[in-house]
């Protein structure tokens, strides 16, 4: 762990992309814009159950709030396993740019716009 004080937005990809996972341990959350950046970044996130992120597992990877040991289990499971480490950062870039960019968001508004025209 290194602590880097207030860094400017323009200067989170090199740090995200220099990390080897990025750990979130929220307990009330919607969806975290640092996880979507670490993602984007290819860096996968191990977080809490909270919010829409269990929707979205190709990011990496979630625990129980509150569940410590469940917590330490996933971070060295994570960081022992390099081929598992490699899958969840292709993933977790590519579900940032397919649900998350603004081609994907405008995708997604489109179809729920025509859902709720049909309905």
């Amino acid at each position: 762990v290194r602590w880097h004080g207030d860094v400017y937005h323009r200067k989170l990809p090199a740090l995200y992309q220099q990390a080897g996972i990025k750990v979130l341990t929220s307990r009330h959350e919607i969806l975290a814009m640092s996880t979507l950046e670490a993602a984007a970044c290819g860096l996968p996130v191990i977080t809490t159950e909270v919010g829409t992120i269990p929707d979205h597992p190709d990011i990496g990877i979630t625990v129980p709030v509150g569940n410590h040991k469940a917590l330490a289990d996933a971070i060295y499971k994570l960081i022992h396993d390099p081929q598992r480490l490699k899958i969840l950062r292709q993933s977790a870039r590519d579900a940032a740019v397919r649900e998350f960019s603004i081609t994907g968001t405008a995708a997604h508004q489109r179809t729920l716009y025509k859902q709720l025209m049909d309905s």
